[in-house]
């Protein structure tokens, strides 16, 4: 009867075990491993007490088990979140458990065949071990670590690898394909047992996998020395003995046709890896990452009212931005830690490993695309989640209604999410109802000592984790397309537990809710008269507001009033021109605005008035009342007089708004005193120095031009100018003087072809910044630098042809009227006037000519630097660059 109740215990044992989930991808189910640890010794301890007979069998295992088992710390999530901690234990735990089981059976004491059954499904797997071993070269892979880096992460010297540990990691490489891992982990196990480390595995049993693993790799050389060391170790081995005789036979052929010997791009070590992964690998070690200082500086912080919602008034979020292009926004202290606790307490029962849709079966498989534990918490399990919820409503401006469950998700060894889009789903049934999946929020519910990044390869960004932080970014672009930037990525957590909450936020209800506005009181008008400020954009704050209606006693006189208007939006990139800069006319308005030399005349409390305007912009402030006209005047003006590197005032002839009168004056000037050799010295002097000026002035912040590279340009453009001109008034003494009225024109077109090389040699030498269309860095060109610099003097020596060469023939007729002939001092006035003129029109027509962002295919490049991007970015055929003014 008892032998019959066994068998029926084991079978049911059998069927738990092949149901039960796993345990490696989730660091809060393997925190419960190490009470089932503890649970297995004391009821060991209790059958040795019941089995006398079995006393000296079970006793000789009791001390190689609690040797294993002291000195458990009272942090249990820090102690097991660590990989190489885990690993061991989960091994350990796997086989001491199987050798108790294993004695215990022979007992036929029912109680202690009841707690084995019982506990069965809570012990790991090979499933479980096999997944911490492949979670470590994961990591191994991400952090480019060899084994003893991996090694290096015990806490204790009993957690070291011990040789048998480190081939079984190696045989998991080679099952994953990774063989450059496994690789070092066969050269590990080796170098362990070379140092005398017990263990089951042999020399000859490493040795003679690794022999014809390196041959299958391509090493021949290695196979050879390999297998020589394994003959050493059985010289009587025929079959060792064969395989390295076909070795060197091998390595002969190979001599006698080098030719047929693989190239070291097909060396099978060499992983391919696509684009995506190899961006995602290095921004998790932290390279990679395209935070430029000129992007930094339009980053700010800010206290956020969520567009003056009623419950943010009086506790603003703490709001960050992470990124600008696309925009990516952290808000800080955005959970408690009690609604932390809560929502890991809810999560924790419910559960079960995280899965993707798989294109060929069309189901929800597990893979190690994703590999973590998830849950779904839905508003009415806890006041917590719906709390959560409006939050998310409030500081984003999103409506909750159509949004997904709170989905919370924790990491296990090697936890990651590879590059994926939430956006871009293959069945989507919810697409029809809710829309796409306009946004995600992502909240940080733990800091990670070390990984666990979450980062975004096509445009280099890398976030880090931050405990009771969410961070927010935009799926869809306005037109309801994908946006391919927001590709992003889980790092796999090296040290640390990760655990994480997000909320996709669906587009339907969206409509006018994406930028951030709100209703708010403004001066009132009349009933009958209204007042509507114009925006593009109205978010949740529109709703639940009325209408603002005050009576007055006597209705007669003083109709009532109605106030509607709308908070200009904090969304608008102030950054970037305000027309579209791939059209000419965008670029041909935006131009008129800058040069308009009407800006000259503001005074300075106008000019500190529009620089507060665009700083309190930038951290978030709005100015009462200002509207998106206003602000982007007040940007015009701010640019036309602040360096926008260094922020001080800038000269006043050296502003781009002093470009016109200060031209027109020199260059009629010049065509007016051109006939003798002091006034040719003198006003080209003088229009080069201008030029050094407003060059000096307009330097860059960055990389600011040397006095010597300032006075080598300003004394070589002089020079170059003033040559031409004396030149050209020789040759031109016997001709038509309309001719030489063009001898300062063709002055100052020598003089640019000369200056603006010498103020951008360095560029010449070593290149310009070249980016992708998502402003990466790619690099720096000199052929980028070479065109760039083309097209500025091209635009330079167009922009003074109109006023160079209209007013030539003009002031050729009417200096034969009577009229200059009798006041011949107005013809300078005159000819300066119609320099004005053509200069009003053809400074901004000519800066629009070429777009500031221009760009060049990539097989005009350095044949380097095209190697270089059709590596890293092959999918690249054009890249960008800034020409310069």
């Amino acid at each position: 009867m008892a032998l019959k109740w066994l068998i029926v215990l084991v079978l049911i044992s059998l069927f738990l075990w092949t149901t039960k989930s796993e345990f490696y991808s989730s660091t809060g189910d393997m925190t419960q491993l190490i009470h089932i640890e503890r649970d297995v010794i004391q009821s060991f301890k209790d059958y040795i007490a019941a089995e006398e007979f079995h006393l000296a069998r079970l006793k000789s295992s009791l001390p190689l088990i609690e040797y294993f088992s002291e000195d458990i710390p009272d942090n249990l999530e820090n102690y097991i979140s660590n990989p190489l901690t885990a690993y061991a234990f989960v091994r350990r735990l796997k086989y001491k458990w199987t050798q108790v089981e294993s004695m215990a059976r022979q007992s036929p004491l029912q109680e202690f065949n009841k707690f084995l059954v019982e506990n069965s499904p809570n012990i790991p797997s090979d499933k479980d071990l096999d997944g911490i071993a492949l979670g470590l070269v994961r990591l191994q892979e991400t952090y480019m670590l060899s084994p003893d880096k991996i090694i290096g992460l015990g806490q204790t010297h009993a957690e070291t690898l011990n040789p048998d540990e480190a081939f079984h990691i190696a045989m998991i490489a080679h099952e994953n394909s990774k063989f450059l891992h496994a690789f070092q982990w066969l050269q590990e196990t080796l170098r362990q047992l070379d140092e005398g480390r017990e263990a089951s595995i042999t020399r000859k049993e490493v040795l003679s996998f690794l022999a014809p693993f390196v041959f299958q790799m391509g090493d021949l050389q290695s196979a050879i020395k390999l297998t020589e060391q394994l003959l050493d170790l059985d010289p009587s081995d025929l079959l060792i003995a064969n395989h390295l005789q076909y070795y060197k036979h091998m390595k002969e052929s190979v001599h006698r046709e080098e030719s047929q010997t693989a190239p070291a791009e097909t060396h099978i070590f060499t992983p391919n890896i696509a684009k995506e992964t190899k961006a995602y690998e290095a921004l998790c070690r932290g390279d990679s990452i395209q935070m430029t200082p000129r992007r930094q500086r339009v980053l700010f912080c800010r206290y956020s009212t969520g567009g003056r919602n009623p419950r943010l008034i009086y506790a603003p979020i703490k709001e960050e931005d992470e990124w600008d292009a696309p925009k990516i926004t952290r808000y800080h202290n955005f959970l408690s830690d009690n609604e932390i606790e809560t929502i890991k307490n809810l999560s924790v029962p419910k559960l079960s490993r995280a899965q993707v849709w798989d294109t060929k079966t069309g189901m929800n498989i597990s893979t190690e695309v994703r590999v973590c534990k998830s849950a779904w918490l839905s508003e009415g399990e806890d006041p917590v989640i719906s709390r959560v919820n409006q939050r998310l409503e409030d500081v984003t401006g999103l409506d909750m209604t159509m949004a997904e469950k709170l989905q919370v998700a924790n990491y296990g060894i090697g936890g990651q999410y590879e590059p994926h889009y939430d956006s871009k789903l293959s069945m989507d049934e919810e697409f029809y109802t809710r829309g796409g999946r306009i946004a995600t929020t992502l909240i940080y519910m733990t800091d990670v000592d070390i990984g666990g990044a979450t980062v975004f390869p096509a445009i280099g960004a890398a976030l880090k984790p931050e405990k009771g932080s969410a961070v927010l970014w935009y799926n869809l672009l306005r037109s309801g397309k994908d946006d391919d930037r927001a590709l992003h990525a889980g790092c796999p957590v090296m040290a640390g537990n990760k655990w994480v909450s997000n909320k996709w936020i669906r587009a339907r209800g969206q409509e006018f809710r994406r930028s951030e506005c709100s209703i708010r009181q403004q001066p009132e008008v009349p009933l009958g008269r209204f007042e509507y400020e114009k925006s593009t954009r109205f978010t949740r704050s529109n709703r639940g507001h009325p209408f603002t209606v005050k009576p007055y006693l006597n209705t007669a006189k003083r109709p009532r009033t109605i106030t509607m208007t709308t908070e200009l939006s904090t969304n608008i990139n102030i950054k970037e021109p305000r027309w579209d800069q791939d059209t000419f006319m965008g670029r041909a308005k935006h131009f008129f605005t800058v040069t308009d030399p009407r800006n000259i005349l503001l005074s300075n409390e106008q000019l500190e008035n529009a620089r507060k305007i665009i700083h309190d912009y930038r951290q978030g402030v709005v100015s009462p009342g200002l509207t998106e006209d206003q602000l982007w005047r007040a940007k015009y003006v701010y640019d036309s007089a602040f360096h926008p590197d260094t922020g001080e005032k800038m000269v006043l002839i050296g502003r781009m708004s002093a470009q016109v009168p200060m031209n027109m004056t020199i260059t009629g000037s010049m065509m007016t005193f051109y006939k003798t050799t002091p006034a040719v010295l003198f006003w080209q002097w003088i229009n080069q120095s201008f030029n050094a000026i407003v060059n000096y002035t307009n330097r860059s912040g960055d990389a600011p031009l040397t006095v010597s590279q300032l006075g080598t340009a300003y004394v070589s453009a002089t020079t170059g100018a003033v040559a031409t001109a004396l030149g050209l008034n020789a040759l031109t003494k016997h001709v038509s003087p309309l001719i030489g009225r063009f001898v300062p024109f063709a002055a100052v077109a020598a003089a640019n072809c000369i200056n603006i090389p010498l103020m951008r040699q360095r560029e010449l030498k070593h290149g310009i910044p070249i980016m992708d269309e998502n402003d990466n860095r790619l690099g720096e060109s000199t052929k980028a630098a070479q065109q760039a610099i083309t097209q500025v003097v091209v635009s330079r020596i167009l922009m003074a042809s109109p006023g160079m060469a209209i007013p030539p023939f003009l002031m050729n007729t009417l200096e034969k009227r009577a009229f200059l002939k009798r006041f011949p001092w107005m013809s300078a006035p005159i000819q300066v006037g119609l320099v004005g003129i053509c200069l009003v029109f053809a400074t901004p027509l000519c800066c629009a000519l070429f777009p500031q962002k221009s760009s060049i295919s990539v097989s005009r490049l350095e044949p380097a630097l095209q190697e270089k991007i059709r590596a890293s970015h092959p999918g690249v055929e054009r890249v960008y660059f800034n020409k310069g003014l």
